[in-house]
């Protein structure tokens, strides 16, 4: 309804991942809050894009996604790469609670 807030919005996430490295999950007036799970930004930059809103860099943006995506840590309410921990998981599949965090990243990411 307001494409110059949203894409306003998807300019504010890119300037965090070029700050942070990551996009963020829980953007606020007090900067990241480490409450959810998965990478919520991802699906409101596809959304901005496939409404023809493109005020911004749409390469980055892909390159963000993609990294938060596949390169990030699952691990519940933590930022930053991937870990041995989610490697083992990722590998073995082994915990109900690890394919609950996993199916969650995965609607909110694609």
């Amino acid at each position: 309804m307001e494409p110059h807030r949203q894409q306003d919005m998807v300019r504010s996430y890119l300037r965090m991942y070029e700050q942070s490295g990551w996009l963020p999950s829980f953007p606020s007036v007090a900067g990241e809050q480490e409450v959810m799970i998965g990478h919520h930004a991802a699906p409101f930059i596809l959304d901005t894009y496939m409404k023809g809103y493109r005020d911004f860099d749409v390469e980055e943006a892909y390159a963000a996604m993609r990294k938060s995506a596949s390169d990030a840590t699952m691990i519940p309410w933590n930022r930053g790469p991937l870990t041995s921990l989610d490697r083992s998981y990722l590998e073995k599949d082994s915990s109900p609670l690890w394919r609950v965090v996993r199916r969650k990243r995965a609607t909110g990411d694609w």
